[in-house]
């Protein structure tokens, strides 16, 4: 998930909720959600992903999340992922297994506005990242 600042729009959300009892954290949250996001803010966020390649496939697979609620305005979450990525990709092509391109985890918080959940604040650890790979594809034409 990317977070910008700015104005969006969701579309499509499917939210997955749900509590469970940790053998080491006690009770926990188990919050998750799939949507489509049109981004409607100017800035550095909308200029990075109009600057990557029309060729690119990217997936980020969130695992471990972890979200305790500290009051029935505020929460906290940590979310490990892996981002799987290449340039060059043909739409349709299935591309063999290979290992991702950055693992790290986020650590967010979240407050409770007018009866809405929003994230107050992210922070990114990434202790492993690379390059992204660029497929070579014969007779590719650009």
């Amino acid at each position: 998930m990317c977070v910008s600042t700015g104005e969006a729009e969701f579309s499509g959300t499917t939210l997955y909720g749900g509590r469970l009892r940790h053998p080491e954290h006690g009770l926990i949250h188990v919050l998750g959600y799939r949507n489509t996001v049109a981004n409607l803010a100017d800035g550095p966020l909308l200029a990075y992903f109009g600057s990557r390649p029309a060729d690119r496939l990217s997936r980020r697979m969130c695992t471990n999340i972890l979200v305790t609620v500290d009051s029935s305005d505020a929460a906290a979450a940590t979310t490990y992922f892996a981002t799987y990525r290449v340039d060059g990709y043909t739409a349709g092509t299935l591309l063999p297994p290979r290992l991702p391109g950055n693992v790290g985890h986020y650590e967010d918080t979240f407050r409770r506005v007018d009866g809405q959940w929003l994230i107050a604040t992210r922070r990114l650890h990434l202790p492993f990242g690379g390059p992204t790979e660029r497929l070579d594809v014969p007779n590719r034409q650009a």
